[in-house]
């Protein structure tokens, strides 16, 4: 038995290792911060209040001002993201209570046939709640538009409550005729109680379903990616700035757990109370002004009530791009130099010559000016930076020797490869980019069967993002190809499915969608046999296609 068992966890083990591998290469993470505002309602589901005296006017939500703040973590696998962090919410949100009336005997002195009637009006309730929560939120990027759903589970930190009501006073005395009203100097008239902020009693937990909806802005916040200033192969950093990403949308969310507490807020228990929990108001003592509000959380009609807090309004996140970590290329072995004799006096040598280079189009041989010029050492090292003269030409204090080279110019494939400088003049050729040419992308690498790209193809895919960076104006279309190993179906859904995967990546990059179209052909066009491992390896390829350009002179 446990030989079977440890077998069968090796098992899931290594799919787990072979689906998660690929993916891991994918992943990229994000922290930052959001801030939200809008409006905020607490719902509650009293409609009676248990008096005789109540009107039979119904509750009505106003409403208020919710805001919060948020540090999150996302987790990004290609256009798929979870969102997680913390967060904090205050909500304001005002309750228009209807109409009641209450009544009292006046006490002190004895009038026993003489009754008070306070008439509450335009009451409202205005209840004010912090809380701190973790959401646990899934989504997409599609294109510049994104989502996300899920639950916000969370902890009511601080609650209170004020409030503020007309109250106008009669008095009916049986031996009277009429009411008597509108006397300042008995009270009788109308006043404008209010109660200051008083502690509520919430639930511990506060549970909601949270929802966004809205547009990515990097195309008009985030700043223009520099020009490539490296080489194939050793990607360059970000700055701090082209880490930034910006969003903006619509948030809702709505609790689903009921947050009422009544047996802490119960009008009985509350001290001084003469009047029981009826009503949101109650007597404190015999004069006609010993009279008090409390929350209708708090009365009887509000015993089986739910309380469930809503929120909807802007939001706007800024997220800081975690950098990957990429290894460090090793350097280029050096031969350890064999002693030499000591070197017999000569005369002075001439002065060594200069590295000097001449940069041309591959077809017309044309020299070409504003090409962006950088070169390497052995350790790969920048030795020199600079751009081509209106001649084409770039000179430099190098002395001869073998330099890594990039070269790039808008409306031109970059040149990436080693010059080899003994005495004269370097020429380099670059190619125009033509529309309908197809360019194979090199070093780009899939798992077996797969669509995922594997993470030793960042270079090829960081080249080709540059690349449509430098060139605005460049439209591609992506087309996969494969060998003859498998159907025709297969291999067709398998090609389209790389190039999809590909154009997605690049997308998710920042490049506009409307510039990149992909299609897949499957093993239809081969460029070599398949009849041996080295051509069919050759047709599995990624190529892109010229749709349109415009090249600067």
């Amino acid at each position: 038995m446990r030989t079977v068992f440890w077998k069968k966890l090796f098992a899931i083990l290594v799919l787990f290792s072979v689906a998660y591998l690929p993916l891991r290469a994918q992943m990229m993470h994000y922290v930052g911060l959001s801030g939200r505002l809008g409006y905020s309602a607490m719902f509650d589901n009293i409609t009676l209040l248990k008096d005789d005296g109540y009107n039979d006017d119904r509750n009505q939500v106003i409403g208020g001002v919710g805001a919060g703040l948020g540090f999150l973590y996302e987790l990004q696998v290609t256009q798929f993201r979870f969102h997680t962090g913390l967060e904090f919410d205050f909500m304001n949100a005002a309750t228009r209570i209807g109409d009641f009336s209450a009544y009292r005997s006046l006490t002190t002195p004895s009038y026993p046939t003489m009754q008070f009637r306070y008439d509450y009006s335009k009451m409202r309730e205005t209840r004010n709640v912090g809380y701190l929560s973790l959401p646990l939120m899934f989504g997409a990027y599609f294109n510049r538009y994104y989502f996300f759903v899920g639950p916000k589970v969370g902890i009511n930190l601080m609650a209170s409550y004020s409030m503020k009501s007309d109250v106008a006073i009669r008095a009916k005395d049986k031996e009277l005729i009429g009411d008597l009203e509108n006397m300042p100097n008995h009270g009788l008239e109308i006043h404008e109680w209010g109660l200051e902020a008083t502690p509520l009693e919430l639930g511990l937990l506060n549970v909601s379903v949270a929802g966004e909806f809205g547009v990515n802005l990097d195309e008009w916040l985030a700043p223009k990616p520099r020009r490539r200033r490296g080489r194939r192969g050793r990607p360059q950093p970000k700055t701090f700035k082209e880490s930034l990403h910006y969003r903006a949308g619509i948030y809702a969310e709505y609790g689903v757990l009921n947050i009422n507490n009544f047996s802490a807020n119960n009008l009985a228990n509350l001290e001084g109370n003469l009047s029981g929990n009826a009503l949101p108001a109650y007597a404190t003592g015999s004069g006609v002004a010993d009279m008090a509000m409390a929350t209708q959380l708090g009365t009887a009609g509000a015993e089986k009530a739910s309380l469930n807090p809503f929120f909807v309004g802007a939001k706007f996140t800024i997220l800081y791009e975690i950098p990957k970590k990429y290894k460090k290329p090793q350097p280029r072995p050096r031969p350890r130099p064999k002693p030499q004799p000591k070197p017999k006096a000569t005369p002075p040598l001439p002065p060594p010559p200069y590295l000097a280079g001449v940069l041309v189009d591959a077809e017309t041989q044309q020299r070409l000016a504003d090409v962006q010029v950088v070169l390497y050492d052995a350790e790969d090292n920048v030795v020199f930076e600079g751009v081509t003269s209106s001649g084409g030409v770039f000179g430099t204090v190098l002395g001869a020797g073998t330099y890594g080279g990039y070269f790039s110019k808008q409306g031109y494939l970059p040149y990436d490869g080693d010059i080899v400088f003994k005495e004269d003049s370097v020429f380099i050729t670059m190619t125009a980019l033509k529309e309908k040419e197809k360019i194979v992308i090199s070093n780009l690498f899939f798992a077996t069967a797969k669509t995922t790209i594997l993470p030793e193809s960042e270079p090829a895919l960081e080249e080709l993002y540059y690349l449509l960076v430098d060139n605005p104006d460049l439209r591609i279309k992506i087309i996969g190809h494969t060998d003859n190993v498998g159907s025709d179906a297969s291999n067709l859904k398998l090609s389209e499915g790389r190039a999809k995967s590909v154009r997605n990546n690049i997308i998710m990059r920042g490049i506009d969608p409307s510039r990149i179209e992909y299609e897949g052909r499957g093993e239809s066009e081969p460029i070599d046999t398949n009849d041996t491992e080295e051509g069919r390896s050759k047709n599995r390829r990624v190529e892109f296609e010229i749709l349109s350009s415009e090249k600067t002179e």
